[in-house]
C-alpha cells in the first residue's frame, strides 16, 4: 500500500491519496472547506428572504392599513372595518411568508450537505424565490387590500411606500435570473462550438 502524504507546514491535509491507485479522499474538514462559499451564499440568502418577508408582512399588516387612515390607529382601523363587514384575515399573507421562508430553509440545508454546489447557482436559486415573492405577494395580500379598499373607501393602490422597496427587490433579482439564463446560454453555445469535430 501507497503511504499517505505527509501533512504539510501549515497543518493536516485534508485531502490525500488513496490507497487505491489514482483515488482521492476527501475528509470531513476539506469537504466543509468545499462547502463554505456556497453555505456562505446560502446563508446570505437566507437572511435576504427572512427580510423580504418580514417586510412583506409588515406592510400588509400594519404599515398599509394606517397609511390608508392617517390619523387613526390599527385597532380603530380594525374597528371601522368590522363596522361595515369588511373582513381582514391574515391568514393567506401569513402562509404566504411561512412558504417562502420554508423554501429559503431547504435551500440553506443542500448547500451545507450537497457537495459540488456553486455559488452562482446558490445566488440564481434565491434570486428565483425574491423574484417570485413579487407576484405571490400581490396575490397573497389581494384581499387583505379588498378589505382596506371597501371598508376605508380609499385608493385600491397601496398606500404605504413600503410596497417600492418590496418591488425594487424582486424587480432586481428578476434581473439576476435572467442574467444567469443568458449567461448560460451563451456559455453552453461557446462550449459546443469549441468542442472537437
Amino acid at each position: 500500500m501507497a503511504p499517505h502524504e505527509p501533512p504539510s507546514a501549515g497543518g493536516a491535509r485534508s485531502v490525500h491519496r488513496s490507497p487505491y491507485r489514482g483515488a482521492v479522499t476527501v475528509t470531513p474538514e476539506g469537504r466543509r472547506r468545499a462547502l463554505a462559499p456556497a453555505r456562505t451564499a446560502a446563508l446570505v440568502g437566507t437572511l435576504a428572504v427572512a427580510g423580504y418577508v418580514a417586510l412583506g408582512l409588515l406592510h400588509v399588516l400594519v404599515l398599509d392599513p394606517l397609511a390608508a387612515a392617517p390619523g387613526r390607529t390599527l385597532d380603530e382601523v380594525h374597528a371601522r372595518l368590522a363596522e361595515v363587514g369588511a373582513t381582514t384575515t391574515p391568514t393567506v399573507v401569513v402562509l404566504w411568508g411561512v412558504v417562502g421562508l420554508a423554501i429559503a430553509v431547504v435551500l440553506l440545508v443542500a448547500a451545507g450537505r450537497v457537495t459540488g454546489v456553486r455559488v452562482r447557482e446558490v445566488v440564481v436559486e434565491y434570486a428565483l424565490v425574491l423574484a417570485g415573492g413579487g407576484p405571490s405577494f400581490v396575490a397573497a395580500a389581494a384581499g387583505y387590500r379588498t378589505a382596506l379598499v371597501d371598508g376605508l373607501h380609499v385608493d385600491p393602490a397601496d398606500q404605504a411606500p413600503t410596497v417600492a422597496v418590496l418591488t425594487a427587490v424582486s424587480a432586481a433579482a428578476f434581473v439576476v435570473v435572467l442574467v444567469a439564463a443568458v449567461a448560460s446560454v451563451v456559455g453552453a453555445r461557446r462550449t459546443r462550438g469549441t468542442a472537437p469535430e
